[in-house]
């Protein structure tokens, strides 16, 4: 990490590719399960398309605190422990937003709450894509 500060960049695009990256990473990962759930979940008559948008956008509530975390506790000596403490409270609302949109869609939304799930993970994403990279710069200066 130290290395790449020391480019002559911008912080935040170090930060944005990251981010991207890890969010790709995800992205396919979610996409590449899709089938290992439908077997296992006997889920055959699911809308493709709002599931795909529901692991797009789970995935970048995932990755964007997420890179912004790492980063701050890449310098820490206990930093397998400390990530995931950090970490899980600031994404406890992607996850639930990402399950319950997910369990709509594989079990059936009589009542349309699969829009408002939706709605808050992309608003989560949103606020955190452009908090996280307005405050990476400060986070990892030393």
């Amino acid at each position: 990490m130290e290395g790449l500060l020391l480019l002559p960049s911008d912080p935040r695009a170090l930060y944005y590719g990251k981010a991207i990256a890890n969010w790709l990473q995800l992205t396919l990962l979610g996409c590449a399960l899709v089938p290992v759930m439908v077997i296992l979940y006997d889920a055959g008559t699911l809308q493709l398309l709002k599931l795909l948008v529901i692991i797009i956008l789970g995935a970048a509530g995932l990755s964007a605190p997420g890179t912004l975390y790492a980063g701050m506790t890449s310098q820490v000596k206990a930093k397998q422990m400390l990530l995931p403490l950090l970490l899980f409270p600031l994404i406890v609302p992607a996850l639930l937003a990402s399950v319950k949109a997910t369990s709509l869609v594989i079990l059936g939304d009589p009542m349309g709450q699969s829009k408002a799930w939706i709605t808050l993970l992309a608003a989560f994403d949103l606020i955190y894509w452009s908090l996280c990279g307005l405050l990476f710069g400060r986070v990892v200066e030393e």
